[in-house]
């Protein structure tokens, strides 16, 4: 397995984590029993200097492994993003792993890694790279994801089973109880293992949501086709579990409500979405409370647009209403 040091790997740099990382240096060390710090809200949405990393030349599989963390509590939202991506190739499997930490309106990226590997029959699979090792269980599940380095730790735990949803021709979505660990503290809350297969350069991503009233409703939703930039709204599916139950809505509708720009990429990005089903059984309103976006390479004067939206909003089900908390993957091509 070969090595490659990209430019903007932090963790090729563990000295210096203490400067790079002030987030989880302030995390790490004003934790009470189990309590995160009051952080002070960044207003708009913080932007990194650096592009996204482009795909490799030529048709490849690539295989996404996406870990969101999402604390249980409505009043102290912690949102930490474990993303794992593949690209296969004929003569390699190149693997980019990062790592995020959202608290109170700030965003911190504390890890991006790229290795290269021989190709393999289970390019899919989660490989240790520097700074971040995962603990496999049985099946191949993942049961833990540790972040180390430089004196510094994060550790998600994957607990409890809650619930899955596979999507016709698709992945499987995991939804989990977990907690994420630092060293003075534990967090409590779910993780969602989100899975998708698409075909580099002409396969496209869709965004996808996951909401969560606490224990009383949990609900994600994922966009059947990418979005174009003229699309007021877009097609969506999405799965349900109210009062330990599951449904599945096979059609779903959400609509960029507001709209704002986005200097950096030249294009609007969205603040709030309006969700809908085509016989009124789920209707509702998020709005982005915070966000951590990246401004991608391309040729014209439009740029492509990646990251996450912190939101929260009211979503009706059925007739019943509950206030929910949740995450934004967001790609705008």
């Amino acid at each position: 397995m070969r090595h490659v040091t990209p430019t903007r790997s932090l963790l090729a740099r563990l000295p210096a984590l203490t400067l790079v990382l002030p987030l989880l240096a302030v995390i790490t060390a004003g934790c009470g029993e189990g309590e995160l710090p009051d952080l002070s809200p960044t207003p708009g949405p913080p932007v990194e200097a650096t592009p996204v990393e482009a795909a490799p030349p030529g048709p490849v599989t690539v295989h996404d492994r996406e870990f969101l963390f999402l604390s249980m509590a409505r009043d102290s939202t912690l949102i930490v993003p474990w993303f794992f991506r593949a690209f296969d190739g004929p003569d390699r499997v190149l693997r980019r792993v990062q790592l995020w930490v959202g608290r109170a309106g700030s965003w911190e990226a504390l890890v991006r890694e790229e290795i290269e590997t021989a190709p393999t029959r289970s390019p899919w699979q989660i490989l240790p790279v520097p700074g971040i090792r995962p603990g496999i269980g049985d099946d191949d599940r993942v049961e833990s994801l540790r972040m180390s380095g430089g004196g510094r730790e994060v550790e998600t735990r994957i607990d409890a089973f809650v619930t899955d949803w596979i999507p016709p021709g698709g992945d499987a979505v995991w939804l989990s109880e977990g907690r994420t660990l630092f060293p003075s503290g534990e967090v409590e809350g779910f993780v969602v293992e989100v899975n998708r297969r698409w075909q580099s350069p002409d396969g496209g991503r869709s965004d996808w949501i996951f909401l969560h009233s606490g224990t009383q409703l949990q609900l994600f939703l994922e966009g059947t086709a990418p979005r174009s930039a003229s699309q007021a709204s877009a097609p969506y599916r999405g799965w349900s579990r109210l009062a330990f139950q599951n449904a599945t809505w096979r059609i779903l509708e959400i609509e960029w409500g507001e709209l704002r720009p986005f200097e950096p990429a030249r294009r609007d990005i969205p603040s709030t979405w309006l969700i809908s089903s085509p016989g009124g059984e789920i209707v509702g309103e998020i709005a982005a409370t915070s966000s951590h976006l990246v401004v991608g390479e391309g040729e014209g004067p439009i740029l492509p647009v990646s990251g996450f939206f912190a939101v929260e909003g009211t979503v009706g089900v059925r007739g019943e209403s509950f206030e929910v908390v949740g995450v934004v993957r967001h790609e705008q091509r």
